[in-house]
């Protein structure tokens, strides 16, 4: 076997790890993004089944916030990540569902000056208990 054999030898064994390398890595980055992570409850949340108040929260959220909120990223409306964070879930049913509540705290002043005095639109017809589920969508996202 020539020296110039073993080279192309040598090279494409390298090429052919390298490609695995890469193949793996690739791997392991598409399925932790497209993995969805186990959601975390906060205090008082009442869903004994996370997948279904997951799939629960998805819809609510899908047709009662998203054309103003993203779970993570600001849009029209602040991130929900970020804007129920340090929120109690008994806070977070009165914002969301009562339309005569209004929270006069340091974080929702902000949030209103930033948004132009934009308010949420209140989701009457929501309870408690959906708020929950959107609360475990939300922080499947955290």
């Amino acid at each position: 076997m020539s020296l110039r054999n073993v080279k192309i030898l040598i090279t494409c064994g390298w090429t052919l790890v390298l490609c695995a390398i890469g193949l793996l890595v690739y791997n392991l980055i598409y399925s932790n993004i497209i993995k969805q992570k186990e959601p975390k409850f906060w205090c008082g949340t009442t869903l004994g089944n996370s997948v279904s108040g997951h799939d629960k929260g998805r819809e609510l959220f899908t047709a009662n916030c998203a054309s103003c909120h993203s779970p993570f990223k600001d849009a029209t409306g602040p991130a929900l990540v970020s804007a129920m964070a340090n929120r109690n879930a008994d806070w977070l049913c009165k914002h969301i569902t009562n339309s005569k509540f209004i929270s006069k705290d340091k974080r929702t002043k902000e949030l209103l000056k930033e948004y132009n005095g934009t308010k949420c639109m209140k989701a009457t017809q929501l309870s408690c208990q959906d708020v929950d589920s959107l609360i475990v969508y939300v922080n499947s996202y955290r």
